[in-house]
């Protein structure tokens, strides 16, 4: 095993300077954005201001209202029970270990970890990986997204890793075996750019687990990042998002990899990537339009039950961002965008014009689509919050439509909560 040592030492002004307070809170599972309406540790309250080293809190009786930086967060929320402790704390994170006497020692973090990993992985793609793409119809992917491979078990240990490294990279699995044998491996960068996570797509077609994920802590849940996150600028007229890595594939062979990003899952936290979402003109969201019927003899879209909390709490925290909600054509062969783009020969330009006629405001798609007690709690939040009236009259014309008295919508309210 390699480690470095080093006399180094960086001090906490140096930590400041180099490192923004979201980036480092990040790190203890805070949700910080740079701004004035976080949600206060302290007091619950959205009353937080944040920038790039220091917090404060607006509200006067709250703890947080004397303000401070990382060390003292820390310290404030338990987490730390002195400065030094914090300062420790930090440089762990960091990828420094602190030893007896002030002496710092260059640790591995995840992130440098998964670089290496995917640098092995990416040496070993070959025909089989590029053939497995190809009759998919993903050409584009194939020049535009970075790949991996794994072609045997023990093919990272056989290049020096240790079952440290591979553990805290959540890369072995319960059986302590490496995950990805005889998977296409594509790398998940978080909003910093940093590589946080691997997924691997299965080829053995009989294998009941097709897709894999590297293990996380908590606050590092695979489902809180955004596939190709990392080819998305800051500041873009339109980002289209799909329900997963597959979907973000057929977007990219139709629109190129500066437009896309995709959900790890249908239940992302998507109002953590403020630096996109702030400066986003229209968010396309396009998930599979597969049905279920529930207790009410509604037909409910199965993905959209889920994606449509995060994208309504998208739309709550940036109200300037116009989201809509796209489902692929209803025909009997058509589940999800890729079923449309194989069976159909989707090109651009029939896609462009079938999204652009068939987009629906996220209000609307709610209104129509779903019983309107399910996003009901979303939909006044936003009311309340952003004083629409027009949405208000909207949803009382919806619960008139859907209940004979407003005895019946309390009873169906009680029963629903």
């Amino acid at each position: 095993m390699t480690s470095l040592v080093t006399t180094f030492r960086p001090d906490a002004k140096e930590i400041k300077e180099k490192y923004s307070l979201v980036e480092l809170t990040n790190k203890f599972g805070f949700s910080f954005e740079e701004g004035y309406n976080n949600k206060c540790p302290f007091c619950g309250r959205s009353k937080l201001s944040v920038n790039h080293s220091y917090f404060y809190c607006f509200r006067t009786s709250c703890e947080g209202n004397k303000g401070g930086d990382i060390f003292n967060l820390l310290q404030k929320t338990n987490i730390a029970d002195s400065f030094n402790s914090a300062y420790n704390l930090v440089l762990n994170e960091l990828g420094y270990k602190v030893e007896k006497g002030h002496q710092i020692k260059k640790i591995k973090s995840r992130s440098s970890i998964l670089e290496e990993v995917f640098k092995i992985y990416n040496q070993y793609t070959n025909t089989q990986t590029w053939d497995y793409l190809l009759d998919r119809g993903f050409r584009r992917v194939l020049e535009e997204i970075p790949i991996g491979f794994s072609p045997r078990n023990n093919l990272l240990q056989s290049f020096g890793l240790s079952e440290e490294d591979l553990d805290k990279a959540g890369l072995l699995s319960r059986s302590r075996k490496e995950l990805f044998y005889n998977h296409i491996v594509f790398p998940i960068y978080d909003s910093f750019g940093h590589l946080s996570h691997l997924q691997g797509r299965n080829l053995d077609e009989s294998s009941n687990l097709r897709w894999v994920n590297t293990r996380a802590e908590d606050y590092l849940s695979i489902t809180n990042y955004l596939f190709n996150r990392n080819n998305i600028s800051n500041s873009i007229d339109k980002v289209y998002l799909s329900e997963g890595l597959s979907d973000g594939f057929t977007l990219i062979e139709l629109l190129g990899k500066e437009k896309v990003v995709s959900c790890i899952g249908t239940s992302p936290d998507l109002s953590k990537d403020k630096e996109l979402f702030s400066s986003t003109g229209e968010l396309l969201a396009i998930f599979d339009n597969d049905c279920y019927i529930d207790e009410y003899s509604y037909s409910i879209p199965k993905s959209w039950s889920n994606a449509l909390k995060p994208l309504l709490n998208l739309k709550l925290n940036f109200p300037e961002l116009d989201i809509y909600c796209i489902s692929p054509p209803n025909k009997p062969y058509i589940t999800d965008i890729n079923d449309w783009y194989l069976r159909e020969n989707l090109t651009l330009e029939s896609f462009i014009e079938y999204t652009e006629r068939n987009k629906t405001f996220i209000f609307d798609f709610v209104l129509s689509n779903f019983p309107v007690l399910q996003f009901h709690d979303y939909l006044v939040s936003y009311i309340c919050e952003w004083e629409d009236n027009t949405l208000e009259r909207k949803l009382n014309e919806s619960l008139e439509q859907q209940f004979n008295s407003y005895t019946d919508y309390i009873k169906c309210l009680r029963k629903d909560k």
